[in-house]
């Protein structure tokens, strides 16, 4: 059997949701050995904005339904939510928007982090997992349900929990789920390929920038795309695409002949609002505080 591992204490953990009295909804016992996972709330009617998965992730709904719709690569999507329904991410899987309508509920949420997963498995390489919406396997489910038991009991035995993960890893290989990324595949993208998608974003900032598009340059799937593109450039294409848009923004600033609204739609924007929120968010200021500054 593996090496058991403190994994509760590991960066960019899941973050623990708090009840009213501040009290948190789930509490990893301190000698946890099995896979990271928290408990989160399945909102009745709520919104929320662009935000992606740190690291490969399976949620598992435990009660609430209704329907969702967000936006990823490009896409929009119109998906349900019922007890036992699953949701697989990979890594760095961007979501522009996101929208829920329906009963409040919660879902385990279950992390592959890199350190747990080569501390179970003892594989050298990296695993993700390739993306599914409304999955139902009553094996997944189980075992979900297994580990958030234990972790709730405060069961210490290292052997049953870490015995869970694996058999919940192993079914995750069993249905087609994982994806192996080792050799050339777990690094990024050539020099060549970095400098011809600089030159593009560039030269289109107030253009289609898409990652279905970028990817497509590529010759990549999106979600692929996305994690290489982390890689090498230090941060998700949606980052890198509002950087640059606020920097060729902030010069034109210095034409007076330009208003903010008409910087704010040839740089890509959706809206004058949209562009200031982004601009404050990078520089701490407005652009008009920015232009008279």
């Amino acid at each position: 059997m593996p090496r058991s591992t403190d994994h509760a204490l590991e960066e960019h953990v899941c973050e623990e949701l708090r009840r009213p009295d501040g009290q948190p909804v789930l509490t990893l016992p301190s000698r946890w050995s099995g896979l990271p996972l928290a408990l989160f709330t399945i909102p009745g009617e709520a919104e929320h904005g662009a935000f992606e998965t740190p690291c490969p992730t399976i949620l598992v709904a435990r009660c609430g339904e209704g329907e969702r719709w967000y936006r990823a690569a490009g896409r929009s999507h119109h998906l349900r939510t019922a007890p036992g329904m699953i949701e697989i991410y990979p890594s760095g899987l961007e979501f522009d928007r996101m929208r829920w309508s329906g009963q409040a509920g919660h879902c385990i949420a279950i992390q592959l982090l890199p350190q747990a997963m080569q501390s179970l498995t003892q594989r050298d390489h990296e695993l993700d997992l390739l993306r599914q919406h409304e999955v139902f396997d009553e094996r997944l489910q189980w075992l979900a349900t297994e580990l958030l038991e234990a972790a709730q009991t405060g069961i210490s035995d290292s052997l049953y929990v870490e015995g869970l993960s694996l058999a919940f890893i192993g079914r995750l290989e069993q249905r087609g789920s994982l994806t192996h990324t080792e050799g050339t595949r777990r690094g990024s993208l050539s020099n060549a390929l970095q400098q011809r998608l600089r030159a593009l974003i560039a030269d289109e900032l107030g253009g289609d920038l898409s990652i279905a598009r970028l990817a497509k340059e590529a010759c990549m799937s999106s979600d692929h795309f996305s994690h290489c593109f982390k890689r090498a450039f230090g941060m998700p294409p949606h980052r890198y695409i509002q950087q640059q848009r606020v920097a060729a923004a902030e010069r034109l600033l210095h034409r007076p002949d330009l208003s903010i609204a008409q910087i704010a739609m040839s740089m890509g924007f959706a809206s004058q609002s949209h562009f200031t929120q982004v601009f404050r968010q990078q520089t701490g200021m407005t652009p008009a505080q920015r232009r008279h500054g």
